[in-house]
């Protein structure tokens, strides 16, 4: 979901969205993606809404890599922030 002004100020961060659900065998769940990360970049590109993630997704074509900036949750220690590479199915 788009961060809301309480997330953003519990993650200290602003601009991405929240990922609150992972299917089993998915392509985010293979690359280990957790729930409870914020999406902040997809290719460079911040991501601000679920409505701008889900149109690049949709124009993405099959086999096609993603690179994904992420950033941890609270609590999490060491660096927050990680890259992850998610191929399209």
């Amino acid at each position: 979901r788009t961060l809301s002004v309480e997330d953003s100020s519990d993650y200290g961060i602003s601009g991405g969205i929240l990922i609150v659900a992972v299917k089993n065998s998915s392509p985010a769940a293979d690359a280990g993606i957790p729930i409870g990360t914020i999406l902040k970049e997809v290719n460079g590109i911040a991501i601000k809404t679920v409505e701008q993630f889900e149109k690049i997704l949709q124009e993405a074509e099959s086999g096609d890599v993603l690179k994904m900036t992420l950033h941890g949750r609270p609590g999490f220690t060491g660096d927050r922030s990680r890259i992850v590479f998610v191929q399209v199915p």
